[in-house]
């Protein structure tokens, strides 16, 4: 087991469970050096270009954003773009959008974008729609992110058709059937999970 660096002196850090901490560190309130739940008014600009910011998680419940929210939330994936940040937020993001039909155009430039976290996002943002899912749309959306080899959006397609293939499934091996030269393999495996050995039959025909 490696073991700690150890100091020449040591002080105590005035906290019970800390205990005692190299002499020339110093204990400083997180409150100082990050600002902590802000209101929605203070999600802005400046705080997406901080070196330490927390998003106000009371406002990403669902149905409590609204439309003039989305282009900060679209900082804050660009600012923070990695999986584990990004993945929240598609379900946000579609919730949104079904409330606000203008979002379709949105989501078709997101998906047509160079940041692949946004074209992730728009992937995915209509799952668990079931029968609201706008299939003309997602279709659009996924035909214009085929023939890569970006793992995170081939998965990412997987995904979206799986989630679908749960609400209809002879429409998702249409859809397989119709881009199988442009669709990868790690997309076919992802999206054809749940699929009936009757439709993958007609679906290989």
């Amino acid at each position: 087991m490696a073991k700690y660096e150890q100091y020449d002196e040591y002080k105590d850090s005035g906290i019970e469970w800390l205990g005692e901490i190299p002499n020339h560190w110093e204990v400083v309130p997180i409150k100082h050096l990050a600002i902590l739940n802000p209101k929605k008014s203070t999600l802005s600009q400046d705080l997406m270009s901080d070196e330490c910011s927390f998003v106000p998680m009371e406002k990403l419940k669902f149905n409590s954003l609204v439309l003039d929210d989305v282009p900060k939330i679209k900082v804050l994936i660009q600012k923070k773009s990695w999986w584990d940040t990004v993945d929240g937020f598609h379900r946000i993001i579609g919730e949104v959008a079904l409330k606000y039909p203008v979002m379709d155009n949105m989501m078709i430039q997101w998906s047509l974008d160079e940041n692949l976290w946004l074209r992730r996002i728009a992937i995915n943002h209509q799952m668990f729609r079931k029968e609201k899912t706008k299939v003309e749309l997602f279709e659009e959306i996924l035909s214009n992110n085929l023939g890569g080899d970006e793992f995170f959006i081939n998965k990412a397609i997987g995904w979206a058709l799986r989630d679908y293939s749960k609400t209809n499934p002879a429409w998702v091996a249409g859809f397989i059937r119709k881009y199988r030269d442009k669709l990868s393999k790690l997309s076919i495996k992802e999206g054809s999970k749940y699929l009936s050995i009757e439709i993958l039959k007609l679906m290989n025909e």
